[in-house]
């Protein structure tokens, strides 16, 4: 009999049993040999199970790890104490952390090809795992007493809603991904024998809340608990989101040791973790109206935003430079507008060749979206006007302004065309036919509630230089001053979302840059929860938020490399809310980070200024080296809160190197992590640059 508490017990009585049996009828001297036989027997049971130093190591074996399947790993204590649960509790505005930091756990982190012995190393390469998951979770309770083992063939069992069908189908969906991409881990460790460990034989998850849940994913619908235990994983969420970013804990704690070509999964016993984001937005910008990003690398964004527990995509489609969004309406828009001018800086072009009329087709979106929703993510599109609209009227040009001196006096020695910026014509009806044209399509190609309609860095000058629009304005207006006609536009923009809104049974919210605000055109709308504001100037943080609309900050959160004085630790430590007066803080909703201007592949800009200064020079521009490492630091400070962890980037510095070596094992590209000498490596390829 296998005594349960204690597996020694049960070996020793075995070998005392198997020296005795079928003994007691022999005689004589065979009795004598055999009974001395026993006892040298008994001794070496002893010496073997009950050594008096416990520093001695059990030998690795080879083959099959027969030691391990009769003892299990031994109990090893977890360093956040075997009862007292790691906890982050911020308050909404975020004051100064005050408890403790956490400081990472040094044993190395997995990734290491070298041969391991099981026993001797799993125990510290599970506990560095729990201790180091990111974003840091809010409570974990740690008491790794043993390791298990998960496989494939692992039971699911899912509770849901009246048992939703479609619930059912993308959490079965979420772990197919989830083995995928743990078979195809590059991260592993290698291993010469087995690990003897019980198998869980089932995933309980659970799903409680009652409303939709499929509601988009925002702040209190994202929470989930993940429990390891001997004969089940328990995962408990309040909807479908939870569930994928337990997923991404899961992935995170789930060690992989490879034997010859298999591999074998293990999870630490004694795992308890309660997690929910701070901030119910947390979003990130992709720019694809200066330089067209592939479907494929859109995705592998998306991917890593899941990672990371992001989850807001604010994809910026359509610019001065190119509309690359099929309109099936207004074809010659996509056709004729997209990537027409390429994405030139310094009078020469740079990054991967632009291919005039490349564009996103309606069903590449569409697949764009649902590949987002699998993985917790939702999209939200911008379709900036109406300035930052030139490219609408390659195909179109009787909507856009007129003004050719703006356009030779905006226009650079340096970059060109590039930089100039036009605006609509508002005073000519088929504007806003095409408008609503545009605004219809991408509503339906976009389920998301919210869409956003841009309204930044509008200048003047092209609308009073051309008079033949001031002419025909003045037949609708009495007021045609610059104020005047950008309300007019805004009121013309929300009478087509109202009118779509009612004709397709959906609303959704608009969200503007701030200098829709700044610029007097939203103050006076009555409705303040139908608009986000989102506040990319410092200038403009407190009369922006003043407004009592809810509010998004950007700013000092940009990637593109005019901010290069920016480092991940300025991602990481920055609280969102500088700047911003304290009365306005509960009308924060969450933080933006912002990747204008990146190529998808390597690309390199001569930035040259007229008069000398830090920018001149030659900076990378491609997307890997940019963006993230500053997003990997930029996603605890939005899940968990600004130097949650540390207030020392030293102390910081090893768990990052542990994400990154966790994200490239799971074939996302990006460079090394090389502090504390990545500031002089010049190959952004192979290292971060430091900025």
């Amino acid at each position: 009999h296998r005594e349960k508490n204690n597996p020694q017990v049960h070996v020793f009585w075995c070998i005392s049993l198997c020296t005795q049996l079928d003994w007691l009828d022999q005689g004589g001297a065979l009795v004598i040999i055999r009974y001395f036989s026993g006892v040298f027997l008994l001794v070496i049971g002893f010496i073997l199970f009950f050594p008096l130093d416990n520093s001695v190591q059990q030998p690795a074996s080879t083959g099959v790890d027969v030691i391990g399947d009769l003892l299990g790993p031994p109990t090893h204590k977890s360093t956040t104490g075997s009862e007292s649960p790691v906890t982050h509790k911020p308050t909404d505005s975020e004051p100064p952390v005050t408890h403790e930091p956490i400081e990472p756990v040094t044993t190395p982190a997995t990734g290491d090809p070298k041969p391991v012995t099981p026993i001797g190393e799993l125990i510290g390469d599970l506990e560095f795992a729990v201790n180091n998951v990111w974003p840091l979770p809010i409570e974990t309770t740690s008491k790794i007493e043993k390791a298990l083992k998960v496989s494939e063939e692992v039971e699911i069992s899912i509770e849901a809603p009246t048992q939703n069908e479609k619930v059912n189908q993308y959490v079965k969906k979420t772990f197919k991904l989830f083995w995928e991409d743990m078979k195809t881990r590059k991260d592993h460790r290698t291993i010469t024998s087995a690990i003897g460990a019980s198998v869980i034989p089932r995933i309980n998850v659970s799903i409680k809340k009652s409303a939709d849940p499929f509601a988009p994913p925002f702040g209190d619908n994202e929470k989930y608990t993940l429990t390891v235990l001997e004969n089940a994983i328990e995962i408990k969420a309040e909807a479908f989101w939870g569930v994928q970013h337990a997923l991404q804990t899961l992935r995170q704690i789930c060690l992989v040791y490879k034997l010859d070509d298999t591999r074998q999964f293990i999870l630490p016993f004694g795992i308890d973790i309660s997690d929910s984001p701070r901030l119910p937005y947390r979003g990130l910008l992709i720019d694809t109206g200066r330089a067209f990003l592939s479907v494929p690398h859109i995705k592998k964004v998306i991917s890593g935003m899941s990672m990371l527990k992001m989850n807001v995509l604010h994809w910026h489609i359509t610019d001065d430079q190119s509309f690359p969004i099929e309109i099936k309406k207004y074809p010659y828009l996509h056709t004729n507008g997209a990537s027409w001018l390429g994405y030139t800086h310094n009078q020469g072009t740079y990054g991967a060749p632009q291919t005039p009329g490349r564009f996103y087709s309606q069903k590449e979106i569409s697949e764009i979206v649902e590949f987002a929703v699998l993985r917790g993510v939702r999209v939200i599109p911008e379709i900036d006007m109406p300035a930052h609209t030139r490219s609408w009227g390659k195909g179109y040009p009787e909507i856009i302004s007129k003004c050719p001196n703006y356009v030779s006096q905006r226009a650079s020695h340096l970059k060109g065309q590039y930089v100039v910026n036009l605006q609509l014509d508002i005073s000519v009806p088929k504007t806003f036919e095409i408008v609503e044209a545009v605004i219809s399509e991408v509503w339906d190609l976009f389920p998301d509630p919210i869409m956003h309609v841009g309204g930044d860095e509008f200048f003047p000058e092209c609308w009073t230089e051309d008079a033949a629009q001031t002419g025909r304005i003045h037949q609708v207006l009495y007021d045609t001053s610059f104020l005047s006609r950008r309300k007019y536009f805004d009121y013309k923009i929300r009478e087509i979302i109202k009118k779509k809104g009612e004709s397709s049974g959906t609303k959704k919210k608009m969200m503007y840059w701030s200098e829709a605000f700044t610029d007097g055109v939203i103050p006076e709308i009555q409705e303040k929860t139908s608009t986000i504001i989102q506040i990319w100037n410092a200038k403009e943080l407190a009369s922006s938020t003043n407004s009592r609309f809810p509010f998004v900050i950007s700013n000092g959160f940009y990637l593109d490399l005019q901010y290069k004085d920016l480092t991940w630790w300025n991602f990481y430590s920055r609280n969102p809310l500088q700047g911003v007066p304290s009365q306005n803080h509960h009308l924060f909703i969450g933080a933006e980070a912002c990747a204008w201007e990146l190529t998808e592949s390597s690309s390199y800009s001569n930035e040259l200024w007229p008069t000398p200064n830090e920018r001149t020079g030659t900076w990378f521009r491609g997307w890997d080296s940019k963006v993230w490492l500053k997003l990997i630091a930029f996603s605890e400070n939005v899940w968990s809160g600004s130097g949650i962890r540390s207030s020392s980037e030293s102390s910081v510095t090893p768990v990052i190197r542990k994400v990154v070596s966790h994200m490239k094992g799971l074939g996302l590209n990006m460079p090394d992590f090389c502090e504390p000498n990545h500031a002089d490596v010049n190959n952004p390829e192979v290292c971060f640059p430091k900025y």
